[in-house]
């Protein structure tokens, strides 16, 4: 799964938050079910000078997808709910499954 906080002008987003609290946060929810997070910041594109497309992505892989039903299932309210303490920007979620 991808959260993905797309750049916007004027937007706040705290990325100290959101890599030594947020994440951890999340991590300790997912304890047991196999799951791995990494957060990546964005910081370009391949066109030299080009501001990178979003703030911040969060990977988060899991053992297969029912886990990761699980999972959102039991946490999504408390992952959600706590958005609005690192940043305001509405992220956007991916679902996707590794093929290569």
């Amino acid at each position: 799964m991808l959260a993905m906080y797309p750049q916007t002008e004027g937007a706040r987003f705290d990325l100290d938050y959101y890599v030594n609290t947020h994440i951890p946060m999340c991590q300790k929810f997912a304890e047991g079910l196999g799951m791995v997070f990494a957060v990546d910041r964005g910081i370009g594109t391949v066109m030299p000078g080009a501001p990178a497309p979003f703030v911040a992505m969060a990977v988060v892989t899991a053992p297969s997808l029912e886990a990761l039903q699980q999972y959102l299932g039991e946490n999504g309210a408390a992952i959600m709910g706590d958005i609005p303490n690192y940043t305001d920007i509405q992220p956007v979620f991916q679902i996707s499954e590794v093929v290569a």
